[in-house]
């Protein structure tokens, strides 16, 4: 069905005003008229009794498809997100809107095509809000914020959201190419988020085995190098991931981020009577200079990564606690001995108070 056929076909299928205002908008297409043309057409989707009964994705693909390069982008981007709102499926209603995106994208002003999305997307959550458990809209709602959030370029926020996407559904219905490409994205979203430094749950996650076997499984490599604070591995690594645009742009905050990821595990890695660390030795494992260690230490208490305190007098650092994460095998390994180490130090302490009390009752009597 061509402009015409459809014109023709809606004139037919109503009545009275809304025939009338149909016949004016086959009237103005004919007449190549686009600037009236999309003033009535943005006129006509604000009328409830108009587009009482209309299907809005017909009427953009067999009518305002055919004209819209020809429009004012701003306009078209208003119709069009006016237009979505009348569709009841979030995720369709962002494809819709996503479907303009190439007409408007050279338009400043058009931007506002994101925004108005955002403001769908708040008032989605505000509803999904008051519903109990995981329903059925959860994985579609935070598939489309995900969706919104890797546009705008909030990483931490994309990588949140498309994390409770996939837990929202069955991963074996997404395709091979969905899978490696949610895990792509998802590696990039957690190395360059401004307040991931828990790598664990994604590591550990039977999304990332999708790009086994690709030429970007590097993105595994780097966040396990991540995670273990490795930075022999990243730098071995960097040939791989200079040539991603995204990592090569960010590569001063790739770099300062794995000296934190550096520091962070060698805080976790110290013995319970062993938590105080020198600037030497944080200089050695983090790759920062000895003048940078108190500046690198103040970074990872501000962010919550550790706690403790700084001895400039001594020059060391005396660590109180580490950021709480989901363990690999490796640390999980290290745990366990950690946990033999207490239970001998434990027993120590137990022999002694025993044989103490032994001696003071024997003194007694």
């Amino acid at each position: 069905m061509n402009v015409d056929e459809y014109l023709n076909n809606r004139v037919a299928k109503t009545s009275g005003k809304i025939a009338d205002t149909w016949k004016q908008l086959q009237e103005l297409y004919s007449k190549k008229l686009w600037h009236p043309l999309i003033n009535k057409l943005k006129e006509c989707v604000n009328d409830l009794e108009f587009m009482k009964d209309q299907n809005v994705i017909e009427m953009h693909d067999k009518f305002i498809k055919e004209f819209e390069h020809r429009t004012n982008p701003l306009t078209l981007t208003e119709i069009i997100i006016v237009m979505a709102k009348r569709i009841t499926n979030i995720d369709d209603a962002v494809k819709f809107i996503e479907s303009i995106k190439n007409v408007v994208k050279n338009h400043g002003e058009a931007s506002v095509l994101f925004l108005v999305v955002k403001v769908l997307l708040d008032e989605a959550q505000h509803k999904l809000n008051y519903l109990n458990g995981v329903t059925t809209v959860h994985g579609p709602f935070y598939k489309c914020n995900s969706m919104y959030l890797r546009e705008i370029g909030d990483y931490a926020a994309y990588y949140r959201d498309a994390l409770r996407y996939l837990g929202c559904i069955d991963l074996s219905k997404l395709t091979s190419e969905d899978k490696s490409f949610q895990a792509f994205c998802l590696g990039i979203a957690a190395l360059l988020g401004e307040d991931i430094y828990n790598f664990g749950e994604l590591l550990a996650h039977p999304i990332l085995d999708a790009m086994k076997g690709t030429s970007y499984y590097y993105i595994v490599d780097l966040l396990n190098a991540f995670n273990a604070g490795d930075l022999k591995k990243f730098d071995y690594l960097r040939n791989h991931w200079i040539k991603q645009n995204d990592l090569a742009l960010q590569a001063k905050s790739l770099e300062k981020k794995i000296q934190l990821m550096a520091l962070v595990e060698l805080a976790f890695s110290l013995l319970t009577s062993g938590r105080k660390l020198s600037f030497d030795e944080i200089s050695k494992r983090s790759g920062v200079k000895i003048d940078a260690v108190e500046f690198l230490v103040m970074k990872a208490l501000a962010l919550k990564l550790i706690k403790g305190s700084i001895n400039e007098i001594e020059r060391t650092v005396e660590i109180s606690w580490v950021q709480p994460r989901v363990l690999d095998k490796k640390s999980i390994s290290s745990m366990s001995t950690k946990f033999d180490h207490w239970g001998k130090e434990t027993k120590k302490v137990a022999d002694f108070v025993n044989d103490q009390a032994r001696e003071i009752l024997t003194q007694v009597e």
